[in-house]
């Protein structure tokens, strides 16, 4: 390829355009390794890597999902927090109940413990 020819984008979110970029770059990347190590253990080693990829790519998608979801309510309970809702009232059932929530003053938070 010329210095002044572009690729084309790849759209990474496409299932079928993220694996053609992927073998092709796997292809050039083990071009050399069927000389060393045969066909089939570079068609092994390509098939790994393909695993690899996907269960990745699906690993951070649904971290992402989890985080937006956790930005969506951390956002909901501030929210609920400036329109005056008590704190006691936002939190969870099982932890309304007596001896799950250890109850300190703020004031004893910032005393100093020397033994």
């Amino acid at each position: 390829m010329k210095k002044d020819e572009k690729k084309a984008a790849v759209n990474l979110t496409d299932p079928e355009q993220r694996m053609a970029l992927i073998k092709d770059k796997l292809s050039t990347l083990t071009r050399d390794f069927g000389d060393v190590y045969g066909q089939r253990l570079t068609e092994e080693l390509i098939k790994r890597l393909e695993f690899t990829i996907n269960t990745f790519h699906e690993d951070i998608l649904k971290a992402l999902d989890q985080l937006q979801d956790v930005g969506k309510t951390q956002r909901n309970l501030e929210e609920q927090v400036r329109q005056g809702t008590p704190l006691h009232d936002l939190l969870p059932e099982e932890l309304k109940k007596p001896g799950k929530v250890l109850h300190q003053p703020v004031s004893d938070l910032f005393k100093l413990k020397i033994k």
